[in-house]
């Protein structure tokens, strides 16, 4: 499965200079909104740690699960 994370990374003035950002919304790839999978207000410095907390949302950690950046 292939998720789409709309990312944020204007939080902060120093965020993109870092490279961290916080997660505004997750989509499936249909588009549909699947909310509640990771933590509004936490701030990440990658994509792979974001998929963590998403396999960790669904029960336990996987690999067939992919999460994107969306653009």
């Amino acid at each position: 499965m292939d998720l789409y994370a709309l990312l944020d990374y204007d939080t902060h003035p120093c965020s993109r200079a870092n490279g961290t950002f916080y997660v505004i919304e997750i989509k499936d790839d249909t588009g549909n909104v699947i909310p509640n999978l990771v933590a509004i207000n936490k701030l990440y410095n990658n994509l792979n740690e974001v998929n963590q907390d998403v396999n960790m949302a669904f029960g336990m950690p996987t690999t067939i699960i992919h999460v994107y950046e969306d653009n």
